[in-house]
């Protein structure tokens, strides 16, 4: 079964593969991204590897001010993918040797069962499984055309132990949960027989 990142490293590759004029690429955050940004830095990460023995470079100042300015100017929530347009790309002309931006979005992270070949995770075999899907376009910054956009999809199986495990904190959770609430409201009831029992008669 392949990895959940596999997907980013598709769609990394496929685009490497299409031969686009701008050569120099900063990717921007994912929207709709988990654990303060995984998937933005994986997609990094499969561009910068795939890219190697090639004409193409990534951008990796992700603290240069001008960037972090443009991304607060454009920034709505966690939103990128469906903000852009063409005056907004050229904004990233600006910073010093970037010619191209890739944005996306993570369509969907699913638990579930394997995938039948539908394309819809259902019941099979019991195969605990995660399938991740993401939806990228990459533009040139000088004219804001886009140069490409895919949405592709991998599932990783989940190993049985580390569900057992996660059932395990769930349960652990709700009986501590349980026992505080209870203890909160046995105090309570302690406190109001005391109140009512010190009162002058």
């Amino acid at each position: 079964m392949r990895n959940p990142t596999t997907a980013l490293n598709i769609w990394a590759r496929e685009f490497l593969t299409r031969g686009v004029k701008p050569k120099r690429f900063a990717v921007l955050p994912l929207s709709r991204d988990i654990d303060g940004g995984y998937f933005t830095e994986q997609l990094r990460n499969a561009f910068a590897e795939a890219a190697i023995g090639t004409e193409y470079a990534l951008f990796t100042r992700q603290d240069d001010a001008t960037f972090n300015a443009i991304l607060d100017e454009i920034r709505m929530g966690d939103e990128f993918g469906d903000t852009m347009d063409p005056s907004t790309i050229q904004k990233f002309g600006d910073l010093q040797g970037v010619e191209g931006i890739i944005v996306g979005r993570v369509t969907g992270v699913y638990r579930g069962v394997a995938d039948t070949g539908t394309g819809v995770v259902q019941i099979e075999g019991g195969r605990e499984v995660m399938q991740v899907r993401v939806s990228m376009q990459a533009y040139a910054v000088e004219t804001g055309q886009l140069l490409w956009g895919a949405e592709r999809m991998a599932m990783a199986e989940m190993p049985a132990s580390q569900l057992v495990i996660k059932r395990d904190w769930i349960k652990q959770g709700a009986m501590w949960l349980g026992g505080g609430l209870f203890a909160v409201f046995a105090l309570w009831v302690l406190l109001v027989r005391l109140q009512s029992s010190n009162r002058p008669r």
